[in-house]
């Protein structure tokens, strides 16, 4: 084995640590609060404001409008949020937490993701610039050498929560 095999095995234990985990906490996430990863990551973006549009919250966790929407649908039925169209401009629509999806984001369930942004905050920025950038490349490089770019790439259910770089996130499961 070269070490360049050596390497590339632990880069790809790595991704499949990183999976499990991901997938770990997704699903006592859904266990302890009944969100999926995606649907804490939209309720998480709109905790800062009193309403927000579609379009900007899109814009925050990067995910298309049509995504976003679904998602907002489902969380609508829970009664975490709730939706109003703009009275100057009837085709936006504004989206804000209600008490209960206020009151859900407190839940220590909900933490996770929280935890992780306020873990990686605390690295210095250089070290914030190499990890990304390393994923950045990792990402690319699993693409070139994928024979169907369509197809997810050592991708699971999961892995939904993850997706500002190097993927597109509105084609995982919600």
């Amino acid at each position: 084995m070269t070490s360049d095999d050596i390497l590339c095995d632990e880069v790809l234990v790595t991704l499949r640590r990183i999976f499990q985990t991901m997938g770990h906490q997704s699903r006592r996430l859904e266990q302890t609060i009944g969100l999926t990863g995606p649907q804490l990551r939209i309720l998480q973006a709109m905790a800062p404001g009193p309403s927000i549009t579609m379009g900007e919250l899109a814009a925050r966790v990067n995910l298309t409008q049509g995504t976003v929407t679904s998602i907002l649908d489902r969380l609508a039925r829970k009664e975490l949020i709730r939706r109003e169209r703009d009275q100057t401009d009837r085709r936006k629509v504004h989206a804000s937490l209600t008490p209960a999806g206020q009151r859900l984001l407190q839940l220590p369930g909900a933490r996770f993701q929280a935890q992780f942004v306020d873990a990686f905050a605390r690295l210095p920025d250089t070290e914030k610039t190499r990890i990304v950038d390393a994923l950045q490349r990792l990402s690319a490089l699993m693409q070139d050498c994928d024979p169907d770019p369509a197809a997810p790439t050592l991708s699971t259910p999961e892995v939904a929560t993850g997706g500002r770089y190097g993927h597109d996130p509105a084609k995982e499961p919600m």
